[in-house]
């Protein structure tokens, strides 16, 4: 005998047609963005998830993201009220340059003085050796 699946199929189509993306679906479902995949691609639904530079141009976006900064919020905080990824935050945190002061655990994060990009502060020594070949 199969297992029955735990997921709400036409849930996740509603919230398809909705425009929701993978990360936000996860959430409203409380399953795991790689399940939602999962059943997308299983299912075969018509799904183009949105991208974050596409979210990045959105000005409405762009005003709650840095009023979030600005207000101390983590980027685990900001994505859950856009409805991205933390990772589509620190993205944006690195695209616009944003003050990582003001970032909730941003003083965890540092910028690679050659590069800029940001990294966690324990891979900084490792990012320098391996991608700049500047031993420390």
């Amino acid at each position: 005998m199969s297992r029955k699946p735990k997921i709400n199929v036409s849930k996740i189509e509603e919230l398809i047609r909705e425009g929701k993306n993978t990360y936000e679906i996860a959430r409203r479902l409380n399953v795991t963005p790689p399940t939602i995949k999962y059943w997308i691609k299983k299912l075969k639904l018509d799904y183009k998830g949105q991208k974050s530079w596409k979210l990045a141009k959105n000005p409405e976006l762009k005003r709650k993201l840095f009023k979030m900064i600005k207000e101390g919020n983590s980027p685990k905080e900001i994505a859950k009220s856009l409805g991205v990824t933390p990772k589509t935050i620190k993205y944006w945190i690195n695209k616009f340059n944003l003050d990582l002061e003001k970032v909730k655990g941003g003083s965890k994060l540092q910028r690679c003085p050659i590069c800029g990009k940001l990294i966690h502060e324990y891979n900084l020594q490792l990012h320098l050796r391996l991608v700049h070949n500047i031993s420390g």
